[in-house]
């Protein structure tokens, strides 16, 4: 989640760029990235992710995103066709009380109904319309699963991971047991030992009684081998990377080795990045949607930030290279090294304006 998500992503409305900080507001009232962070969170657990969009109520407030338990929701589709939803379906209960709400897709609007069920049987409780052309539910799939609807969650190996514990719960249990010394006597019986006043002394009369303490005389360093080994396999089916040694062995790495060294995680984040951006698209038209935008479907691009730690330094080189090489402008260069183009450009101006002020004032007074 953390690479996924280090930063709320920045949404852009090309063909309406005035609509961005409506639309950034809009995610900012829901959460922003914290709202983001607890998607991808279910999404980790379950492989689905199920949002629902309620209208602004009153209509001059923001849309509300909702995230939904994914083990409490359904979808159906056609038999022939498993991306066209035809409705779905949530779940859940209160008191003794189970609950159903059927949202179905209708020409241009959804239908929705809730039953209840205490035990005698459904009965509708509400029918209402949801007058809206996009679906009140959004989800899309964590990882895609190929000729599925839903998606799969990032462990699905349990039987690698119950190998792992089962190895460590030997191993613990062998400390347990055998960790602490045993203090083990021979050549004596137990009512030979008379113990002393001096300092917890135990005395022995038989010349040839031995005591000793015995200690296990393995480090166990097989067994956390093992454990090391099959830990290490669970995380890189899983494309996790783990990094040995400490800080000081990354000082003098380049941005293209950090990257170089996250390539099998950045390649899974780029996979799930084109999950959840379809999510976020359909989202944001949906709000869009809902506070009266007639350009709703208008296409939405998200910039996704970059999730590795970059040498600035490294970074403003390349910049400066591309800019005196004529491939990006100064409002490109801008953005990406994370500035506001348009407020940088007032500041210059004034800035402009302040200098020349400055000059004029020093002329007239030369004169």
């Amino acid at each position: 989640v953390s690479l996924l998500l280090p930063r709320f992503p920045a949404l852009d409305v090309p063909s309406r760029p005035e609509a961005n900080a409506a639309l950034d507001q809009l995610w900012q009232r829901n959460g922003g990235v914290r709202l983001l962070a607890k998607l991808a969170r279910q999404g980790c657990l379950s492989g689905q992710v199920f949002v629902r969009v309620l209208a602004p109520e009153p209509p001059e407030n923001a849309p509300r995103l909702l995230a939904l338990n994914p083990a409490n929701c359904l979808a159906f589709w056609r038999a022939d066709d498993y991306e066209d939803v035809l409705w779905y379906e949530l779940h859940w209960s209160y008191g003794r009380a189970n609950y159903r709400q059927a949202i179905v897709r209708g020409q241009g609007e959804w239908l929705i109904e809730t039953w209840q069920d205490e035990g005698s049987g459904w009965r509708r409780l509400e029918q209402r319309l949801w007058r809206y052309a996009l679906a009140p539910i959004v989800t899309w799939p964590h990882q895609s699963a190929p000729n599925a609807f839903y998606g799969q969650p990032e462990i699905s190996n349990f039987a690698l991971n119950d190998r792992v514990n089962k190895l460590m719960s030997d191993v613990a249990r062998i400390l347990r047991y055998h960790a602490a010394p045993r203090t083990v006597g021979i050549g004596f019986e137990a009512r030979d030992l008379t113990p002393t006043a001096i300092n917890t002394l135990w005395t022995i009369p038989k010349a040839d009684a031995k005591v000793f303490n015995l200690e296990m005389q393995s480090d166990l360093a097989s067994s956390m081998k093992a454990v090391e080994f099959l830990t290490r396999a669970f995380l890189a089916e899983q494309r996790v990377v783990v990094l040995d040694g400490n800080v000081a062995d990354w000082q003098r790495i380049t941005n293209l080795g950090v990257r170089a060294l996250y390539m099998d995680a950045l390649f899974k984040i780029e996979e799930l990045r084109r999950s959840y951006e379809v999510g976020l698209q359909q989202l944001s038209q949906t709000m869009r949607l809902l506070i009266g935008e007639a350009d709703y479907l208008a296409p939405i691009r998200v910039i996704w930030p970059d999730p590795l730690p970059t040498n600035a330094a490294e970074s403003v080189a390349v910049l400066a290279r591309e800019l005196a090489l004529g491939l990006v402008s100064r409002q490109t260069a801008a953005r990406e090294r994370g500035r506001d183009w348009e407020i940088e450009l007032a500041r210059l101006a004034a800035e402009r304006a302040l200098q020349v002020g400055s000059s004029d004032e020093e002329v007239a007074s030369d004169d």
